[in-house]
């Protein structure tokens, strides 16, 4: 009986505690836009800039080594393609070939100086980070800058509007 009380007691713990960091790590990401970005200034000479840059270079490396905009692209390849390779096989060639448009020979201060750039537009700042990020791979992937104004519309669209 008492153990059963106790193994309640930690499920119950589990379950809030789960509820709680997931429902603040939502309101956290949700903003992680522009104004979030911008806000994270400062003279690399403080304590408080040399933080804000650190801060900026993991979140970018974070999104990149965890293939951010690769699935999409994963999925999408790998449905659209036949022939005689199993859906797995299917996958890891998309899976390389989008990383190798997108990641590959991609420097972390490219994406860094490319985000901040976007973000000098006052428009693009309700855009949120990630999705920044995945503008800049484009541009730097040598997507047409028509085809990236056009995604960047729609993103601000979306957004809605700046405060």
């Amino acid at each position: 009986m008492e153990a059963s009380r106790a193994r309640r007691a930690v499920w119950i713990w589990a379950v809030a505690s789960l509820l709680l960091t997931s429902s603040v790590h939502a309101q956290d990401a949700a903003r992680r836009d522009g104004n979030w970005w911008r806000g994270l200034s400062g003279d690399l000479d403080t304590e408080e800039g040399r933080r804000n840059f650190f801060t900026k270079t993991w979140y970018i490396t974070g999104l990149l080594d965890g293939t951010f905009g690769l699935s999409r692209d994963l999925l999408i390849l790998a449905l659209s393609e036949s022939g005689d390779l199993t859906f797995g096989e299917r996958v890891e060639g998309a899976y390389s070939r989008a990383r190798d448009k997108r990641v590959v020979n991609v420097g972390l201060g490219q994406v860094y100086d490319g985000v901040t750039t976007f973000y000098q537009d006052f428009r693009n700042r309700r855009i949120l980070v990630a999705l920044a990020i995945t503008i800049v791979l484009e541009q730097i992937a040598g997507v047409p800058p028509a085809q990236v104004e056009t995604a960047i519309e729609a993103l601000r669209q979306r957004a809605g509007p700046t405060p």
